[in-house]
């Protein structure tokens, strides 16, 4: 990722792991007294992202920050624990629709595997 500054606009180039990091460095760009920030910043997809360790604590925020802004998934419900690169999903969801968008969201978030535990509500 790449930040240039000018005339108090902060430009955001590059990639990123995920949408939470995204936001992150808009926020922080902000944060740091820009008054408007240029986001161009782009997505790894899955099959390209660099391999990254990345500790439990942060994979699971990272999974809870792309779960929240998935439109196809209601995260409230849904309970995200990590452990050595594994992420663990509980809860209820809606339809399978939604269980395989929570699925996917978990791998956009950097799990290299995911253990589904969640329920289709009745």
């Amino acid at each position: 990722m790449h930040v240039t500054v000018r005339n108090g606009v902060a430009s955001l180039t590059g990639m990123v792991l995920n949408r939470a990091a995204m936001v992150e460095a808009v926020e922080d760009a902000y944060d740091g007294g820009a008054r408007k920030v240029r986001n161009r910043l782009q997505l790894f997809r899955h099959e390209e992202r660099p391999w990254a360790e990345m500790s439990d604590r942060s994979l699971a925020k990272a999974v809870r920050g792309e779960i929240s802004w998935s439109p196809f998934v209601d995260g409230d419900p849904i309970r995200v624990e990590a452990c050595q690169g594994v992420v663990t999903l509980q809860g209820s969801v809606e339809n399978r629709s939604e269980m395989a968008a929570a699925v996917d969201n978990a791998y956009e978030a950097g799990a290299r595997r995911v253990n589904n535990q969640l329920r289709i509500q009745n």
